[in-house]
């Protein structure tokens, strides 16, 4: 069901996110070519930093995932980037690492 994000899980995405830490966030190579697609030429910190945008939304909403094999809790939601929509799936992880999993356009309509 799609619903509001809880606003602890965001909070606690952005303060990694804002670290720019190479060793904390993992963007999946599917992510990085699917965002590269989108937006071709953007540099490595906008995908990372259009995540940060999109979760310090209060009202972002989105779907809590539970078939991810990793721990961690993991929601997927769509934003917009540049007018374009954009199909996001993040885990929070126990460990306090972040992983992104998914950054394309939604394939299925611009809604979950």
């Amino acid at each position: 069901m799609v619903a509001p994000i809880p606003a602890d899980w965001r909070h606690a995405v952005c303060q990694i996110l804002s670290s720019h830490s190479l060793t904390s966030i993992l963007i999946r190579q599917r992510a990085r070519r699917d965002w590269q697609s989108l937006f071709p030429g953007a540099f490595h910190h906008e995908i990372v930093d259009a995540f940060i945008k999109a979760l310090r939304n209060p009202k972002q909403t989105g779907r809590l995932v539970v078939t991810m094999d990793e721990p961690g809790i993991v929601y997927e939601f769509i934003f917009e980037h540049k007018s374009r929509a954009v199909y996001g799936k993040v885990n929070s992880q126990p460990n306090g690492d972040v992983i992104i999993y998914s950054a394309h356009r939604p394939l299925k309509g611009e809604s979950l």
